[in-house]
């Protein structure tokens, strides 16, 4: 592929990255210190595009449609537009603020209440344009055009009745459409074959690609302070027109990526963004030359009316500047992302850390939080999720000790990464336990020892059949020698969903498993735990009679009480107050309890399907934390400091403060 097609490619793709199918909608959410549940850090967030229309910025998020939140307050509220699908565009009219239009997938609404209410439009011809881009020309009230990969439509009515433009740039893919500030008969559309300018209202288009390195335009911007000036984003940077888009120069200094957007401050600072080597670039010389203040790659960027700058990374999280670039803070934003597990660093106070799977790509990272900045950093990548969960553990005693088991596979190739850091995971080692054609399910520290549990099929497409579990003291070895302590009682062996290591005067073992199987595969029953007293040589199933259920978490209360928790499928949450010889049900029994965790100070958390819980009383009572996530499954939790983490299925990373 040649320099051209290859950029030509990078550009288009840019612009179609929102069209994304959604899987889900997200509710009204709130931020900071707060009593209900909110996003924590990035992983939470897929916006693909922000705007700003006075003290409001509207993010067309990727995954889950139109938000929009007060400058300042970071509160953020489903629009309401369209439902969950992926929104491409916004724009509103400068001379009437509350008229507003909002493109997702394929359709294109509007409000006349400033976004209180959307109708849908009848807007296209064809019924498989897909709207890249929308703008309300600066000059005339009323007037806005839409870029689509089927060409540009245009209104004249505030968005009622549409006219699709066809001589010039009738079926070329527009990603972005800018008017001249001061003739409303002057538009310029950008495209995979360059700019196009019409100075008769759309009436007719001219191409002008004089002086530009390559055809492809993704981006177009009228500089409102400087008459006749246009700026470009190419797939090489920023290019300028001093003509009004006539002819082309490059920019100095500006980004060598790929320029997916431009904002211009009311200072009269203009800002632009781009992918593959790029950032967040300022020109204070009308887009002559530019210096760039923010690095790692933007999709966009918008200028609110308190003056602040609000950019759209390429990872999804959103990034805020009060100082026109200078520096830079971290804003939660709306979205989706899959968190498989979490831990928290018992040694080093407020320290969390979170295997974040990326369900599109199949593979799954570790990051780490840190309790004095509250920002997440990744820092191990490239594990393999396959089918398998990943997990992560903290050892209670040794404060840098960090085991993340990540990886698994298909059923047929068996893979698996547990690896170990002794830095705080700064830097990693392979555990070397692995098993063929299985895939990781559980893993749990001490200060001396680690836990690890594989699940391998019977045949393709058979059930879960046995967990090889296997002991490493890494007192001593570091992780090298491991020991199989698979528990094997009376001939059946146990798919273990949980295993948990009690240290303290005596080690215990324990494993909970979702189900027993007998040595042909047949199922045997549904529930078991089971403890080892003797580092796994010996096993004893400690399972609370009458659960018909499958048990999926075990917890206790730290290294030398005998009272233990474990949560079912459907038979609420037992407690033993005697390392598993007698039994209570404990409630939650309405519901699937995927996590247990047990502070030192005897307090215990819940992570189930209806959302999570607390107890002070063992799970005598439980109460719930917070709100209950939209409904969404809590999958894990863990509890650091004076903040509560949990795993939300689909939707990452959320903290409340302790209770």
């Amino acid at each position: 592929m040649d320099r051209t097609s290859r950029a030509k490619s990078v550009l288009v793709s840019a612009a179609l990255v929102a069209l994304a199918v959604a899987t889900c909608a997200m509710p009204a959410i709130s931020f900071g210190h707060t009593t209900d549940w909110v996003p924590d850090g990035t992983f939470d967030a897929a916006v693909r595009r922000v705007r700003a229309s006075g003290a409001t910025i509207w993010a067309c998020s990727s995954t889950s449609g139109l938000f929009t939140s007060p400058t300042g307050s970071e509160v953020w509220t489903s629009s309401g537009a369209g439902g969950a699908a992926p929104f491409t565009a916004w724009d509103c009219d400068a001379s009437v603020p509350a008229t507003m239009l909002a493109a997702d997938h394929r359709s294109l609404y509007r409000s006349t209440d400033g976004g209180g209410s959307w109708t849908s439009c009848d807007w296209a011809t064809d019924q498989d344009a897909r709207v890249l881009d929308i703008m309300f020309h600066p000059a005339t009230s009323g007037l806005v055009y839409i870029g689509t990969d089927r060409g540009v439509y245009k209104s004249v009515d505030s968005g009622v009745s549409w006219t699709h433009l066809t001589a010039g740039a009738g079926s070329v893919t527009v990603t972005s459409v800018a008017g001249d500030p001061s003739d409303s008969s002057v538009v310029i559309v950008a495209s995979a074959n360059g700019p196009y300018k019409s100075t008769d209202g759309g009436a007719t288009f001219v191409l002008c690609v004089t002086g530009l390195p390559e055809p492809v335009v993704l981006e177009v911007q009228f500089v409102s302070a400087l008459s006749g000036v246009v700026l470009a984003g190419t797939g090489q940077g920023v290019y300028r027109s001093r003509d009004g888009g006539r002819s082309w120069a490059p920019a100095s200094g500006g980004p060598t990526g790929t320029v997916t957007d431009f904002a211009e401050h009311g200072t009269g600072s203009l800002f632009a963004t781009s992918i593959g080597g790029g950032g967040v670039y300022r020109s204070s010389t009308g887009g002559s030359s530019w210096t760039r203040v923010r690095a790692g790659d933007a999709l966009s960027v918008c200028v609110t009316g308190a003056g602040d700058l609000i950019a759209a990374l390429s990872d999804g999280a959103m990034a805020r500047s009060t100082n026109q670039g200078s520096s830079w803070s971290s804003i939660a934003a709306p979205g989706s992302a899959g968190c498989t597990g979490l831990s928290a660093n018992f040694g080093i106070g407020d320290e969390v850390y979170a295997v974040i799977r990326d369900r599109a790509q199949r593979d799954s990272a570790l990051w780490k939080r840190d309790g004095a900045t509250s920002i997440w950093t990744e820092v191990a990548t490239g594990h393999e999720a396959g089918d398998g969960p990943a997990r992560v553990a903290c050892s209670r005693r040794a404060s840098e000790e960090v085991w993340v088991l990540a990886g698994g596979s298909h059923f047929g190739t068996g893979t698996l990464d547990c690896r170990r850091s002794v830095d705080a995971a700064s830097s990693w080692r392979s555990s070397g336990w692995s098993r063929g054609f299985c895939v990781p399910h559980a893993i749990a520290t001490s200060s001396n020892d680690a836990l690890v549990t594989l699940a391998a099929r019977h045949g393709s497409g058979m059930p879960w059949i046995n967990s090889t579990l296997g002991l490493s003291g890494s007192d001593g070895n570091g992780g090298v020698a491991w020991a199989d302590v698979t528990p094997r009682l009376a001939g059946v062996v146990l798919h273990l969903n949980d295993v948990e290591i009690r240290g303290g005067t005596t080690q215990q073992l324990w494993a909970a498993g979702g189900t027993v199987l007998d040595t042909n595969g047949a199922s045997d029953t549904s529930w078991a735990v089971v403890r080892s007293d003797d580092d796994g040589v010996g096993w004893t199933d400690v399972s609370p009679a009458g659960v018909g259920s499958a048990v999926l978490c075990v917890s206790h209360d730290g290294d030398d009480g005998a009272r233990v928790l474990v949560g079912t499928m459907s038979n609420g949450v037992q407690f033993s107050g005697d390392n598993g010889s007698t039994w209570q049900t404990r409630g939650l029994t309405n519901t699937t309890v995927h996590d247990l965790h047990v502070t030192t100070a005897g307090r215990c958390y819940a992570a189930t399907s209806a959302g999570p819980f607390y107890s002070d009383d063992w799970g005598q009572n439980w109460s719930a934390l917070g709100a209950a996530l939209d409904g969404k499954p809590v999958t894990s939790i863990v509890a650091s400091g004076d903040h509560v983490y949990a795993g939300v299925n689909g939707r990452g990373v959320w903290s409340i403060d302790s209770p």
